[in-house]
């Protein structure tokens, strides 16, 4: 693996003999037998973590494994209620009298502390954008609580995470220490929303660097990011529990095309997949388009009617709401949100919200209408099922025209998320779903399956755990295409001239020849298909146009065509696993 540390045994060099009489008589020598370290050497280890807006979630990727068992190691939390798998994922950035040693929130459930999502910290760190932190009404506060106290705000957010991490971290240390294995964290895996670029990423890192005691160069090399999407595509592919429900096959080249959606408390995030059956009978899979998502969900409900509460008692009352007192209002919130929502039948007219801080400003009530509540709840999710709406009719026509094309191919929506607690929610994402008519969609959310709750973190181990390398990407049949895009047009062609594929069947690379009429101006661009050479080409078929739907973006910027003619292209891959080398020849016949 690399970056393993050697620690490898101590061995001892033999005390040289001395002749005998050599010394005195009355001299002893005393030798003292050198010691040999017999401990194990150390293996690194995997550890993938899930952070959400109100809790962080992780798993270890067992490398001693036997054949039929599971792999996977939850970290589990014993410690203060919740689902047994949860961590808390808040901090007391907003309390002034906070001391360093407590910014972290160790307790799911805080009954005097108002905390907030440490994941919202990294947007602050990151310098998100503003068209991104706008979605976001939970940041509003701490946007201008950056602008008042910049240095020491951003140095108790950033506290704060390496508190929660440092925490997470001595769990999964305990979890080893407890099965007395010789392991140590080695590289992480770590999920993130859609819309998180490298900024980010580079934040993240650092924070986790200084967790684990890495330099930058190291954690560069160490820590992973997997989309959250991604993670639950990942979980669904190699949960017992569903992989028969999302990726169930008729029989060789007969596909999917799935559509995951996971309603996070701070956002929800989707990606779209082609589940191909191999002709041995195995699975593969890849995405379709980048990750997509937008802020909605739980978290923000909860948060919008916090700020009701906290308007209306303003309009009476000299005095504002004391931290205390909003954490025990936001614990009846999370304790009735489920209920809330347009048309529900378990909302209550009237929601009463009581606090009591005795040593500021005593006991009190505040009530919210049914009206103001679901107008909160529009707030949170109106944009978001906008955007759902708009995928399901993006994965609709791509089923149109792959059996327009006679692909035998079935599609799949997949929903998660624990938002979806919120009945009315769940009812809104299953009729956009019905009205799609792409058949019934799939929750994740079985009763009896207990560890649907950390299937980000599942999913984001395995995500790594199965990567393929380049030339095992190639030799399960990847095909390459030359696509054009005609000067002054705004699309690219739907078909591709193959340049290269792999042949399943026999494991030969094959080089189509590739001629190409240009004119000046046009671009070209070198795209992939990954299961050209298993579906596309047979034995004694003839070479094919590559189609563009279930193809990515292979090498993009390539120069435009100078003039006008024919070209050549030709693409080779050289080298083994540990580089490939990929090399592109193009010819212009005058």
């Amino acid at each position: 693996m690399r970056g393993l540390t050697k620690q490898g045994v101590k061995t001892a060099t033999a005390a040289p003999r001395m002749k005998r009489n050599a010394m005195p008589a009355t001299r002893k020598l005393a030798v003292r037998a050198a010691k040999v370290n017999n401990a194990p050497r150390q293996k690194e280890i995997v550890m993938s973590i899930d952070l959400g807006s109100s809790g962080v979630r992780s798993c270890i990727w067992n490398p001693d494994v036997v054949e039929g068992q599971d792999p996977v190691i939850l970290i589990l939390n014993r410690e203060n209620g919740g689902d047994g798998y949860t961590f808390s994922a808040s901090g007391a950035v907003m309390d002034n009298d906070t001391a360093d040693e407590d910014i972290y929130i160790n307790n799911l459930e805080p009954e005097s502390r108002l905390g907030v999502p440490l994941k919202y910290g990294l947007y602050i760190l990151s310098n998100a954008p503003e068209a991104l932190t706008n979605e976001y009404h939970l940041m509003e506060d701490l946007i201008q609580e950056d602008r008042r106290n910049r240095e020491e705000f951003r140095r108790q957010l950033r506290l704060g995470l390496v508190q929660m991490f440092t925490k997470l971290k001595g769990k999964v240390e305990q979890v080893i220490e407890g099965k007395r294995k010789p392991w140590k964290v080695g590289r992480l895996c770590i999920t993130i929303p859609s819309q998180w670029t490298l900024d980010f990423e580079d934040q993240y890192r650092s924070v986790l660097a200084e967790v684990f005691e890495w330099d930058i160069a190291q954690a560069g090399e160490r820590v992973t990011f997997v989309f959250e999407p991604e993670g639950l595509a990942a979980y669904l592919l190699h949960s017992k529990e569903y992989k028969d429900d999302a990726i169930a096959q008729s029989g060789p080249n007969e596909h999917r095309i799935v559509l995951c959606l996971d309603f996070g408390g701070h956002s929800m995030n989707g990606c779209q997949y082609w589940i191909n059956a191999k002709r041995d009978g195995t699975l593969s899979f890849f995405a379709m388009a980048p990750a997509f998502g937008h802020a909605g969900g739980g978290e923000q409900l909860a948060d919008s009617v916090l700020r009701a509460c906290e308007a209306d008692w303003n309009t009476g009352n000299d005095v504002a709401l004391t931290p205390k007192a909003k954490a025990q209002i936001m614990e009846r919130i999370k304790r009735r949100r489920a209920h809330w929502g347009p048309r529900s039948t378990t909302a209550l007219d009237e929601e009463i919200f009581e606090f009591n801080d005795s040593q500021e400003i005593g006991a009190g009530a505040i009530t919210l209408t049914k009206s103001v509540i679901n107008n909160c709840w529009r707030r949170a999710h109106d944009l978001l099922l906008r955007l759902v709406q708009r995928k399901l009719r993006g994965l609709k026509a791509e089923y149109n025209r792959e059996r327009g094309r006679g692909t035998t191919v079935t599609p799949l929506v997949v929903v998660a998320g624990g938002s979806l607690t919120n009945a009315v929610l769940l009812e809104r994402v299953r009729k956009l779903i019905d009205a799609s008519d792409l058949g019934p969609g799939l929750v994740v959310n079985k009763e009896g399956v207990a560890h649907d709750a950390v299937r980000n973190a599942i999913g984001a181990i395995y995500a790594f755990q199965k990567a393929l390398t380049v030339r095992q990407f190639l030799d399960q049949g990847a095909g390459i295409a030359l696509q054009i895009k005609q000067a002054g047009a705004t699309e690219w062609t739907s078909h591709a001239s193959p340049v290269y594929y792999c042949h399943k069947e026999d494991g030969a690379e094959v080089h189509p020849p590739c001629e190409v009429s240009l004119f000046s101006g046009d671009r070209v661009q070198l795209i992939c298909d990954p299961f050209y050479g298993q579906d596309n080409v047979g034995a004694d078929q003839p070479i094919t146009d590559m189609f563009y739907t279930r193809t990515y973006d292979f090498l993009r910027d390539m120069p435009k065509a100078p003039f006008r003619g024919s070209n050549t292209c030709n693409v080779r891959f050289e080298g083994d696993d540990n580089e490939v080398v990929m090399k592109v020849f193009t010819h212009h016949c005058p």
